[in-house]
């Protein structure tokens, strides 16, 4: 639970809070307290049951319904009723700032939080808005960005009793209004600065290249040359998640070839990126063989041949030298 919650004063003359001050004093309530919740995060991506909403504010479920149904018009906040799932829409701008930078001290817990965030429909376009922004370009590991089997749509319809095809077909005349309040208001409002959703090309590294970097072997890191890597492999969208990132780092890091010879087999960290190493996997292990020579595990006829030629041929050389030392005795 957050110890506090910035609200700034616009709250109440802005667009948002005048459209539900003409709602009626419910609507201004819930949105108050989706902002201070103690179920809430700083990021305003969160677990809300209605029931959550009404308990905490004395109010019975149908009013609480109708008070989230104005916050959702008022383009306040959008609902996804399957998860139970609400998304202030501009929460985290007020809680945490425009940007963060990767020098910010908040990076690393932001950076944690974001790992808990809901999986639910939402994370898509919540990541759409906030994460160039954050520096959290990837959804969370254990989180999904699956679209929803269905439009989003009320969430109070059918929270206290069952649908009747008739009421089917009501729902089915009046989606569109729960479409509006939250579709459309994620899409005028998540669009990042630069159009098409495309990374924006700046020179400041972003918090996941950081992480990335603090995980890559310290000899071997050229901050520089891997983030123009970086932001190369960005734009071609072919930078994978930084879970997997971790786990292809992992991967090799147990490899025979990056623990050979003081780790003098491990690329760059520019090389690693720009050639894509979390596509690749190790070679093989090489086995000690008899007589203490490394062989491959799987040694090719040809090999095989050259190498019994070379031995026989040592041997050979072996006896000449031990009978010409005799000789010479």
């Amino acid at each position: 639970m957050r110890d506090f919650a910035m609200i700034a004063p616009q709250f109440w003359t802005g667009d948002t809070g005048r459209t539900l001050r003409k709602a009626g004093p419910d609507g201004m309530l819930v949105a108050m307290y989706l902002l201070t919740s103690p179920h809430s995060n700083v990021f305003g991506l969160y677990y809300m049951p209605i029931m959550y909403v009404a308990h905490d504010l004395n109010l019975p479920v149908e009013r609480a319904q109708a008070a989230m149904h104005q916050c959702i018009d008022a383009k306040f906040c959008t609902y996804d009723e399957e998860a139970e799932v609400v998304w202030v829409f501009n929460m985290a701008k007020f809680q945490i700032g425009e940007t963060v930078k990767p020098t910010d001290n908040r990076a690393k817990w932001i950076a944690s939080e974001w790992q808990r965030l809901p999986k639910c429909s939402l994370l898509s376009a919540f990541i759409e808005k906030y994460g160039y922004a954050f520096g959290m370009t990837e959804a969370p590991c254990k989180g999904s960005t699956e679209a929803p089997s269905k439009p989003l749509q009320s969430p109070f319809q059918g929270a206290t009793e069952a649908p009747t095809p008739d009421k089917d077909k009501e729902k089915d005349k009046n989606k569109n209004i729960y479409l509006t309040a939250g579709a459309d208001a994620r899409v005028a409002d998540t669009v990042p600065n630069d159009a098409g959703g495309q990374p924006q090309d700046d020179d400041t590294p972003d918090i996941t290249f950081v992480q990335f970097m603090d995980a890559y072997p310290d000899t071997h890191r050229d901050d520089d040359a891997a983030w123009v890597a970086w932001k190369t492999q960005r734009k071609k969208r072919a930078l994978p998640g930084l879970c997997d990132l971790f786990a292809a780092l992992e991967m090799w890091g147990k490899s025979e070839q990056w623990n050979t010879d003081n780790g003098a087999f491990i690329p760059l960290a520019s090389n690693f990126i720009g050639k894509g190493y979390w596509k690749r996997t190790p070679p093989p292990p090489k086995q000690r063989a008899q007589g203490g020579r490394d062989s491959p595990v799987q040694e090719s006829q040809a090999d095989r041949a050259a190498r019994l030629t070379f031995e026989a041929g040592q041997r050979i050389l072996a006896r000449r030298e031990g009978t010409t030392e005799g000789a010479q005795q």
